[in-house]
């Protein structure tokens, strides 16, 4: 769909790409917008849709620097290298200043599935398996749906792309992605995501140079790995208690 016929793509939706959103979601977060990755000692949450984008940004680099086993956060599990991508290449519609809510979390899983091929799937041209197959390499809860060479070693039909490396599998059956992604496309419509009140997306100059370097600082003592994909972590990590702290206060932390 051209733009001349309305919103770009990342800003419409149809039955057929939420249902895959949700069910990414509900595998890689439980549809929770302020999930952290966790691990013992982590706290699972953090008010990350209140928090601005350059917040979140410095807090999955500090969780790097603490050697903590992923830096994945929100709905999708975005690590600190695709969110980081995200926000260099759509600054109008991620000002570092402006927070990580729940609009922007969904536009910027609508932008991976893009970058994945969303519109050659629904337009026909790339099967559901290929789809499958490209979903599975973004998130690791997403199985392959056949046997095929992974990221770390050969993989079976219904297991993570990335399975071997010691920390990821996936969550559901192939049959389930396939089926979902088979949901009938409906009619693409914009959605809220296109009149974000918090920023005008006409007014946002793009951001020069690394995004990070606009964002407030972390202190040290709350510093807490940058990885593959958007993964849900399995194997548990210690971490500094006092993690967070100053972040979270005045904001309200979630329950941990």
């Amino acid at each position: 769909m051209s733009e001349a016929s309305g919103p770009p793509t990342i800003y419409r939706e149809t039955p057929q790409k939420k249902a895959i959103k949700e069910l990414i979601g509900q595998k890689e977060s439980q549809g929770n917008y302020n999930r952290l990755v966790g691990g013992k000692g982590t706290p699972k949450e953090a008010p990350l849709t209140e928090m601005s984008i350059g917040e979140v940004l410095k807090l999955q680099k500090s969780m790097e620097k603490n050697g903590h086993i992923s830096t994945a956060v929100g709905k999708y599990q975005f690590i600190n290298k695709t969110l980081k991508s995200i926000v260099e290449k759509n600054p109008r519609d991620f000002p570092l200043n402006e927070p990580f809510n729940e609009a922007r979390q969904e536009l910027a899983a609508n932008i991976l599935l893009e970058r994945r091929g969303w519109e050659k799937f629904a337009s026909g041209e790339m099967s559901d398996k290929q789809m499958a197959t490209e979903l599975a390499k973004e998130w690791a809860s997403m199985p392959v749906p056949e046997d095929m060479k992974g990221n770390e070693r050969d993989v079976k039909a219904g297991e993570s792309f990335y399975a071997g490396d010691g920390k990821n599998k996936s969550g559901v059956a192939p049959e389930t992605v396939l089926k979902t992604l088979n949901v009938m496309p409906g009619p693409s419509a914009a959605t809220t995501l296109i009149d974000m009140p918090e920023a005008p997306l006409s007014s946002q100059q793009p951001v020069e140079g690394d995004p990070l370097a606009a964002a407030p600082e972390v202190p040290p003592q709350q510093q807490m790995p940058q990885e593959a994909p958007q993964a849900p972590v399995m194997a548990p990590q210690p971490m500094d208690q006092q993690m967070l702290a100053s972040i979270i206060q005045g904001k309200g932390m979630m329950n941990v």
